[in-house]
């Protein structure tokens, strides 16, 4: 069994990328891809962890995406040196930060005592955002949980959140396939659309040069899982999964192969399709 969707503390999770893949040796894993949020500062030693301890380690990245939702886009087996993806995401990194002083300013005008101090003792990594604020709120008593944090206050259409600027997703696909990298659709369940609107979706991103999909994820429904999968199939898209695991920022996602399965044939097919430079 396989996870093609995790993160460390280069970006939101807790535990650093040679952590994260010590976790997924014991979980029983054969493979795992290294996926933070517009940052692939923790892939170098999570590969340097995958040869000492025998795991195959997938270079990845998350790419947050334009559009009405929630759309994240991940690229499996990038070239995490590659200087135009390493620029992109230097320009991603100076938006969000712009994005986070107005969260912080917007906290604050609704009563919430949240200093970037707070923010900064909970965000290890360079790249912090909404996951840490929503832990600051929650380690101050305003939520229950981080997701609690996120359903009150950060999450789209809440009163605290704030648009970010981000790729279009035709910017973000052709970003992976420039360094080598395969696009794959991330929680599709996210986009709150019909299936008839969805498989026009992917088609639209197929035509950009989307290659994959995520048929297996946390929070699908086991109908979800059937339908998606279907819809990836019959596009002739590649499939994917994984668990979005984050730590103890998420603490009901864990590494654990025997609630996702997602096999090692997803994986290989993956492989036929990477460039290397």
């Amino acid at each position: 069994m396989i996870d093609l969707h995790t993160h460390t503390r280069a970006s939101d999770g807790s535990e650093t990328p040679a952590e994260l893949v010590r976790l997924a040796k014991a979980a029983g894993l054969c493979a795992v891809a290294v996926t933070d949020h517009d940052t692939t500062d923790g892939v170098s030693e999570a590969l340097l962890a995958g040869e000492k301890l025998g795991i195959e380690v997938v270079p990845g990245v998350e790419l947050s995406c334009n559009w009405e939702r929630e759309m994240h886009i991940l690229g499996l087996y990038i070239n995490h040196e590659h200087p135009k993806l390493k620029a992109a995401l230097s320009d991603l990194a100076e938006k969000r930060s712009r994005r986070n002083r107005k969260t912080l300013a917007r906290l604050n005008e609704l009563g919430l005592s949240v200093t970037e101090e707070d923010v900064l003792k909970v965000a290890t990594g360079k790249i912090w955002g909404r996951a840490h604020f929503a832990k600051v709120l929650c380690d101050k008593g305003y939520v229950e949980s981080v997701k609690d944090g996120f359903r009150k206050y950060l999450g789209h259409g809440r009163p605290a959140h704030i648009n970010e600027e981000r790729l279009e997703p035709e910017e973000a696909i052709s970003l992976i396939r420039s360094s080598g990298g395969v696009p794959i659709l991330a929680h599709m369940h996210y986009l709150k659309l019909e299936l008839p609107e969805l498989k026009a979706l992917l088609i639209r991103l197929k035509q950009a040069g989307l290659m994959g999909a995520e048929a297996i994820y946390t929070e699908y429904t086991g109908e979800q899982t059937r339908e998606y999968t279907r819809l990836i199939e019959e596009l002739g898209l590649l499939k994917s999964g994984g668990s979005d695991f984050h730590g103890e920022m998420k603490p009901q996602i864990t590494l654990d192969c025997h609630n996702l399965n997602v096999p090692y044939s997803y994986l290989k097919e993956i492989k036929q399709y990477v460039r290397t430079f």
